[in-house]
């Protein structure tokens, strides 16, 4: 430590024989708006007065004096010289600030949230409201201690929310929920089940309360699972739920930080434009039971310049593939498409069939739920022509559903015979 004490005494409302001591080496971090004025109390030990009653001057490494004592970005880093004034007296001392930005970036924006099946948490000493025992509201228990939670709907349909015990009590409003007014927005009350139709672009509240009057010192635990005949259950209106195409799923993988869609927004305290971005995708396949095929788990680790990270996932999920909205193959038969020639036959495969890359194949059949194959069957015809069929077949393993169709790939022999004689000779 370094301090330095004068012993002039003034009539001011301050005493000059105060002893003052300053920290030889302190760390002062940067705020959310990356400065920070330099005052007394963060470079004093055993100040006597309030920061107002001091005057302090910074300078950097160099000698230049920083303006108005506030130090910015631009001092991240440096070590700079803190001189602190008793105002009115010539008592100073000074010692050294290190300037540093220890706040990670923040997540202003992050779409793509997780679907929910289900709401869990605790029922602790709170607040209380008037629970009514039915929808008539006619009679009311009293006093109960309650908690609360929302969802939304993506799309109109009928869900059920199931207590997976009978310690707490479970009550759903549309909207809005008012513990001044219990009955207002109402939708089901006091049940440990509940089922209704529900609408799309519509907050729901659950309130989950006490049986009675009061919880143990832990709180009474709940776990609430959540099930809709349509759509998806998300956390409220104002979250997202990203869908992607099975047919999209490869190239949604290959993107990269630069380039992803629906990639959150962060914001730094100190620097926007030297954030640097890194994910990773977490694929899990779904069972058949499950709303989507896949789930995509994308994490997101973001640095700022002085090595600040924070970490966020989105989740996205790859639609299940529809056996109805296949697209097959067409025909190679001069009906459809022209038939290939002799002269431009399709390259072959090692078992001389048409190659697939030249013929195509059926689009929409990359999904999880789906396995398929062909079958391929050659028939000769005069001279080098022939006719492929090839059988696709395509099975959706959720559903039990199957479907086949037949391509007709047609190599034609359409050069006439040409005679060719031997040139004349004469003798």
């Amino acid at each position: 430590m370094m301090g330095i004490m004068y012993t002039f005494t003034t009539s001011a409302q301050v005493d000059c024989n105060s002893i003052m001591v300053c920290n030889d080496g302190v760390q002062i971090s940067l705020d959310d708006n990356c400065s920070v004025p330099v005052v007394a109390s963060l470079i004093l030990e055993a100040q006597a007065y309030s920061d107002a009653m001091y005057t302090v001057e910074v300078r950097t490494p160099n000698g230049t004096i920083v303006p108005g004592a506030i130090v910015t970005k631009d001092h991240i880093g440096m070590n700079l010289q803190v001189k602190v004034t008793l105002n009115g007296c010539p008592n100073s001392c000074w010692g050294y600030a290190l300037i540093e930005d220890k706040l990670a970036p923040i997540i202003e924006t992050c779409p793509c949230t997780e679907a929910l099946t289900s709401l869990s948490g605790t029922v602790t000493s709170g607040p209380t409201y008037n629970r009514p025992q039915t929808n008539g509201c006619a009679v009311f228990d009293l006093n109960n201690i309650y908690t609360l939670d929302t969802f939304a709907i993506t799309q109109s349909s009928t869900v059920t929310l199931t207590l997976g015990n009978a310690l707490t009590r479970i009550s759903l409003y549309s909207g809005s929920f008012n513990p001044a007014s219990p009955c207002t927005n109402l939708i089901a009350t006091n049940l440990t089940s509940i089922s209704a139709a529900l609408f799309s672009a519509t907050n729901y509240i659950v309130v989950i309360s006490s049986v009675g009057v009061s919880v143990p010192p832990t709180g009474e635990p709940y776990n609430i699972t959540m099930s809709s005949t349509a759509g998806s259950i998300i956390g409220s209106t104002a979250t997202s739920l990203c869908v992607v195409t099975c047919a999209n799923e490869a190239s949604f993988l290959n993107q990269t930080a630069n380039n992803a869609q629906n990639r959150p927004v962060f914001r730094d305290n100190c620097d926007n434009t030297t954030l640097t971005y890194a994910k990773y995708d977490i694929v899990e396949k779904l069972p058949c039971s499950a709303a989507f095929g896949k789930k995509i788990t994308r994490q997101w680790t973001v640095k700022d310049r002085q090595g600040n990270t924070v970490i966020k996932e989105q989740v996205f999920y790859i639609q299940k593939g529809d056996i109805n909205l296949i697209t097959w193959p067409r025909n190679y038969d001069n009906m459809d498409l022209p038939a290939f020639t002799c002269t431009n036959a399709p390259a072959l495969d090692e078992e001389g069939f048409p190659l697939i890359s030249v013929t195509g194949r059926p689009q929409g059949i990359d999904c999880s739920n789906f396995q398929y194959y062909h079958e391929d069957l050659k028939f000769e015809i005069c001279g080098g022509a022939y006719k492929v069929l090839r059988q696709w077949f395509v099975i959706d393993w959720c559903t039990g559903a199957e479907a086949s169709r037949n391509q007709i790939i047609k190599v034609v022999d359409d050069t006439p015979i040409r005679c060719v004689s031997q040139p004349d000779f004469f003798l």
